[in-house]
């Protein structure tokens, strides 16, 4: 039987006469030069494949590499004068700290941090893990929590004021492009301890004060604040009122999370989306003008740890608040200028907290 009606030969003789191949020698269908003029479904597929990556390729330049962020004009927040709490002498504990944990070592019983730091006009003294002056006292350690390692530094201050961020490139930037390594950056603003930060221009949202300066005031899940009175807060985005901050004034705040701490006690639910175990960088406080730092190794010889395994061991430490900062391939921890840790990967940091040598 024939395939074509009379008009779809017609139509076919009259592509021949216009050159477009026509019918084959049958007379019953398309030539195979004309059949050859029908591009291939592969090809289609291939072609369109070709096309979204190249979309996807604009996108995740635009969105990941150079995203387009606001960048409203600095605003130097108010600043108060108020100095770092010291505890009660008559009260070693820090309030909200577990009595049978095993906090880093003090002798903070005697009231102010007495014999932390050293007398005016006294030269600092610098190890290969610690450091003190009349301002700072830092000591490094690496620990182990079960088949997880970390590495641990124990600071006192005595002015909120030296726990210091900075930036990669050496201002705040409207892309994540401006990374560096966290040795790198802690070399340039003479850090002697320095940790990652939150990755602030690797999104888009979320609130960015620096050193007293507000430079985004976009929230972005839990918030810390660094106050000046040297108080450590960790407040759920539903909560963060950023008039206060305008109004009041915060030396550092961070976006990332979530918070590790709950009123001083270990949570088991997360505002993250990354539960699991993991490389993590980490603040918290014991007390004002008491602080901890900590870098936890993971993906190698350490298994990293899971959210809940770090709210513990802040915890365990005697900290009342902590807070989660990026992660994964971006943790690390840098010691006068070299890295302590043994980071997961080679992911750069566009910024970093850290305590600098005087």
């Amino acid at each position: 039987m024939n395939d074509f009606s009379s008009n779809q030969r017609q139509d076919w003789k009259r592509g021949a006469q216009n050159g477009y191949g026509g019918l084959d020698k049958s007379g019953r269908g398309p030539s195979k030069k004309n059949r050859r003029r029908h591009t291939p479904i592969w090809l289609m597929v291939f072609a369109d494949t070709i096309a979204i990556g190249l979309f996807l390729c604009v996108f995740s330049y635009f969105h990941h590499v150079n995203p387009i962020y606001r960048h409203d004009d600095p605003i130097e927040l108010p600043q108060s004068t108020t100095a770092p709490s010291s505890i009660n002498a008559a009260d070693p504990t820090p309030s909200g700290a577990s009595p049978s944990a095993s906090p880093v070592p003090t002798d903070e019983a005697a009231g102010n941090f007495a014999g932390k730091f050293l007398n005016v006009g006294e030269a600092p003294i610098k190890t290969a893990t610690t450091y003190k002056s009349e301002n700072v006292n830092v000591t490094i350690e690496t620990r182990n929590a079960g088949s997880a390692v970390y590495h641990i530094a124990d600071i006192y201050v005595t002015d909120v004021k030296f726990i210091k961020t900075a930036m990669a490139g050496g201002e705040y930037g409207s892309s994540w492009k401006n990374r560096a390594p966290v040795n790198e950056i802690g070399a340039s603003v003479n850090a002697f301890v320095a940790i990652n930060g939150d990755q602030c221009t690797a999104h888009r949202e979320g609130v960015v004060v620096r050193n007293g300066t507000l430079y985004r005031d976009t929230v972005y899940r839990d918030v810390c604040v660094l106050n000046y009175d040297g108080t450590l807060e960790t407040i759920p985005q539903a909560q963060f009122d950023i008039s206060s901050i305008k109004e009041k004034g915060a030396w550092q705040v961070w976006s990332f999370g979530p918070m590790l701490l709950d009123n001083g006690k270990p949570m088991t639910q997360f505002n993250s989306d990354v539960m699991r175990v993991n490389p993590r960088s980490a603040i918290g406080m014991i007390e004002p003008g008491h602080y901890v730092f900590i870098a936890v190794d993971g993906r190698g010889d350490s298994s990293g740890m899971s959210l809940e395994e770090l709210s513990k061991l802040f915890y365990d430490l005697g900290c009342v608040t902590a807070y989660n900062l990026d992660g994964g391939d971006t943790s690390a921890m840098a010691v006068d200028g070299k890295i302590y840790s043994t980071p997961s990967g080679e992911r750069d940091a566009t910024d970093i907290i850290y305590v600098g040598m005087d």
